[in-house]
């Protein structure tokens, strides 16, 4: 068993062998927390939140996914609902369940 986090990971493995999760969170929650994170005012945290995800739109697209298309995940989660441990642990779950040790 393995991890792969990135941008377009859940098009490297088919959908059968994979459980593909996308953690979410509003843009200006993501923009506080890593303005906190790295020590970095409010503007650049924006402008980095930006950025990121105008090139995972763009990575995306190299694999022939719209980023808008959460059809391609099995699981989407939001960091502003649920803690960084219950996105963990609903992950785990989730991994277990789709495929039970044999």
């Amino acid at each position: 068993m393995a991890v792969l986090l990135g941008r377009g990971a859940a098009a490297i493995l088919p959908p059968s062998r994979a459980l593909r999760v996308l953690v979410v969170a509003p843009d200006a929650l993501r923009a506080e927390r890593l303005a906190q994170d790295q020590g970095i005012d409010l503007a650049e945290a924006r402008a980095c939140v930006a950025s990121a995800d105008a090139a995972r739109r763009a990575a995306l697209a190299g694999f022939g996914f719209a980023a808008e298309d959460l059809t391609h995940y099995d699981l989407v989660l939001n960091t502003e609902a649920l803690s960084i441990d219950a996105v963990a642990a609903l992950t785990v779950d989730a991994l277990r369940r789709r495929f039970p040790l044999r």
